[in-house]
């Protein structure tokens, strides 16, 4: 781009005679180099800060939204919370926390955690590795929890929200 300003730069005070129009190009073409100068300083301070990589966080919601209710019902999934992503080069890195009914034996909350993490690595097409957290639903979910056979349920179901990333804190609930 730059060789390309100087050289239309050249050719346009050769063609019109108007003189102004050389440094009028090399502004522009300072400008762009300049702008391009601060984005990849900006890039690289990030990933040097491990900063959060808020695109690849929406990927990841948006390949959550596009799992079918009954994949993650089957996955005995009852919210999704404390997601974080920090990008190093094309690897990414994913921390994300998983509820689970509470009486569920740990080999098997493991295995679905598993299954979820194949799941959204290949959704999101990303290079990278899930770290999954395991929580216990204590309860607290089970008015969002459309587990009927839950002999630890202490209020009715009332309906399965939706998935939303809450701005600031990345933190979804389901």
């Amino acid at each position: 781009y730059t060789t390309a300003g100087v050289l239309i730069g050249l050719c346009a005070v050769k063609l019109t005679g108007l003189l102004w129009l050389d440094p009028a190009i090399a502004v522009a073409v300072g400008l762009f180099l300049a702008r391009t100068g601060y984005k990849l300083v900006r890039e690289s301070a990030a990933a040097l800060l491990d900063q959060e990589d808020a695109p690849t966080i929406e990927r990841i919601v948006s390949a959550i939204n596009a799992m079918q209710e009954s994949a993650l019902k089957n996955l005995n999934i009852i919210a999704i919370h404390g997601l974080r992503a920090i990008r190093s080069g094309r690897y990414v890195h994913v921390d994300i926390h998983v509820v689970v009914p509470e009486y569920a034996a740990v080999a098997l909350a493991h295995g679905h955690a598993d299954r979820f993490e194949e799941t959204l690595i290949n959704g999101c097409d990303l290079d990278g590795e899930f770290h999954t957290h395991i929580d216990p639903c204590q309860r607290k979910y089970c008015g969002r929890c459309a587990d009927n056979a839950c002999k630890d349920r202490v209020s009715p179901f009332r309906q399965k929200l939706p998935l939303a990333l809450e701005a600031r804190a990345a933190e979804i609930k389901f």
